[in-house]
């Protein structure tokens, strides 16, 4: 996994699979955050670790010019988060249309910001699969959510499928699943997750020479 060199704590969690992160949290008896069934747009074995940025949209208000862009992602992806985040965007679970596409992963993949992670849709899914951005999201719709969404909160707890999810709480998404780590937590998963990383190992190299 590529984090940012700076954060200590995220580069705590380069190397473990989510398997690994899970079965730490399981035997610390931590409260159980996995988000599943995801569409993975990105390169082969998508693999990230990084601090959640959280934006949360809801449906316009009746009253909102239909036009009028309150959506808000443009900001999270130009400015707002930083090298080693993951944005995070709670639609509510609007999916039918789309709060990311092509521009945003763009302005995120030359700023260092690890992936994004949506119980809502994308769109361009073609183009961002070319350019290596990992986004996770619950769909995929062409329509531009300019027009149906408009942004709640920004940097504030947010909630998808059931998982809440802080400022700064630590996130592993891959292949198998999305995990997320309360920051208060992180040492101490990290530290176990490791040693069970290095125990799987270990028994996969006796399984291999048998």
């Amino acid at each position: 996994m590529t984090t940012n060199a700076s954060d200590d704590l995220v580069r705590q969690f380069e190397g473990l699979l989510t398997g690994d992160v899970s079965d730490a949290m399981e035997q610390l008896g931590l409260r159980r955050a996995v988000i599943l069934g995801y569409i993975i747009l990105g390169p082969d074995d998508t693999a990230i670790a990084g601090r959640a940025f959280t934006l949360r949209q809801h449906a316009k208000h009746g009253a909102d010019a239909r036009d009028a862009n309150l959506s808000r992602q443009i900001e999270a992806s130009r400015d707002l988060a930083q090298a080693g985040d993951i944005i995070v965007i709670d639609t509510g679970g609007i999916a039918d249309v789309a709060t990311w596409g092509e521009l945003h992963s763009v302005r995120c993949l030359r700023r260092g910001v690890r992936g994004m992670i949506t119980n809502g849709a994308t769109r361009d899914a073609e183009l961002i699969r070319k350019m290596k951005f990992p986004v996770f999201c619950r769909a995929l719709s062409p329509v531009n959510g300019v027009w149906d969404l408009e942004t709640q909160s920004i940097g504030e707890p947010v909630t998808l499928d059931g998982v809440q999810i802080r400022p700064r709480d630590i996130i592993v998404a891959d292949d198998t699943g999305i995990i997320v780590i309360p920051e208060p937590h992180a040492a101490a998963v990290a530290a176990r997750a490791t040693e069970i990383r290095t125990s799987d190992a270990e028994k996969l190299r006796a399984e291999l020479a048998r």
